[in-house]
């Protein structure tokens, strides 16, 4: 039976963990100190138009109470748990987003359109594993992978949400997976097998190796890989087809040249 909603709510509640960040964010802004630590896990089914990984569904973890944008702008990202490419709280009444933002994700787009159509109800509520046999059982759905955090950081939501959900996608021997992480190896985050340690430097990258995990690492502009890396066959193929970033595979560690549109402020970071 074919799906005919654009997407449903697959988890609504409390985060794995809550960073002291957050925590402090809320007691700066006074009008935020009554807010919910809610995050809710939207699966996302409508057809993507991106460029590089393809028409995949997809996964966008958010503060369930809270404009992505007045989230960000004010230090509370709760999905992003300890991500460093959030930005700091930024006070300018006329800014839009966080102070030296970094993250390649543009809220405004596609990430502000699922808030909003979740504020109007649009996404009904249903268990992972239901959701997971029902595209399954969808032809429609057979050839697009799976895209875990699109925005917000799988790590962030409690760990059986997205465990479930995913074992029951795998029945779909075909299908392909993209993950990642910020939080390795933060120990109160849900560390799936599936995710890639996301790495914005050699040395976080040698952390993960040591402890047999694969890496998508964001190289410094004129930085070679090394003999555990290949880089990112984009534009050749596109994820959708690609599947290399399943932190399952047998395969080396993924590397990219530094992108998107906090490349600036991430080059500055990276030193």
């Amino acid at each position: 039976m074919r799906i005919k909603e654009s997407g449903f709510i697959i988890y609504e509640g409390k985060p794995s963990f809550i960073t002291s960040k957050y925590n402090n964010a809320k007691l700066k802004n006074k009008g935020m100190r009554n807010l919910k630590d809610e995050i809710v896990v939207i699966q996302v089914l409508t057809p993507s138009k991106n460029r590089k990984t393809g028409n995949m569904m997809q996964t966008f973890i958010l503060n369930k109470n809270l404009d992505p944008m007045l989230a960000n702008k004010n230090g509370l990202d709760l999905q992003c748990g300890s991500c460093k490419l959030t930005g700091e709280i930024n006070d300018d009444p006329n800014a839009k987003t966080a102070k030296d933002r970094v993250c390649y994700v543009s809220i405004y787009q596609s990430v502000l359109q699922v808030f909003k159509s979740f504020k109007k109800g649009n996404y009904p509520r249903i268990d992972p594993v239901e959701l997971a046999k029902r595209i399954n059982d969808d032809p429609s759905f057979d050839d697009r992978g799976q895209r875990h955090g699109s925005y917000g950081d799988t790590g962030t939501v409690p760990f059986h949400v997205l465990d479930s959900f995913q074992n029951k996608l795998d029945e779909k021997k075909k299908r392909t997976l993209t993950g990642y992480t910020n939080q390795y190896p933060e120990k109160n985050a849900s560390m799936h097998d599936f995710l890639m340690i996301s790495a914005y430097s050699l040395e976080q990258a040698d952390q993960a190796w040591q402890n047999k995990k694969r890496t998508f690492r964001v190289l410094r502009e004129n930085e070679q890989i090394t003999k555990n890396e290949i880089l990112c066959p984009f534009p050749k193929v596109q994820c959708n087809q690609c599947g290399l970033c399943d932190g399952r595979k047998n395969a080396k560690s993924i590397a990219i040249e530094v992108h998107g549109a906090g490349k600036n402020n991430l080059l500055k970071m990276a030193g």
